[in-house]
């Protein structure tokens, strides 16, 4: 399940909170905050304004002063992320 351009742009500045184990294949713990990049579409070029297809980029700031940037569907961010 993907985004629609409009959802995923709306996402953007978006803060968020890891709420469930689902990232931490990842390396993203429940806990963890983040922040919503970027909307962008695959790159394959087959989807069009409006059709689903698109997906928002994460920002994690990790507790070693890095960063991580996740690419997540709409299924996976609904799943492990909740906005405030």
């Amino acid at each position: 399940m993907t985004f629609t351009k409009a959802q995923a742009e709306a996402k953007i500045g978006k803060l968020v909170h890891v709420r469930r184990p689902v990232l931490a294949k990842y390396g993203i713990a429940p806990g963890r905050t983040g922040k919503v990049a970027e909307a962008l579409a695959p790159y394959t070029g087959e989807s069009r304004r409006g059709e689903d297809g698109w997906f928002v980029y994460v920002l994690f700031k990790l507790p070693d002063r890095g960063t991580q940037l996740l690419r997540l569907d709409k299924a996976e961010y609904e799943q492990a992320l909740e906005e405030f």
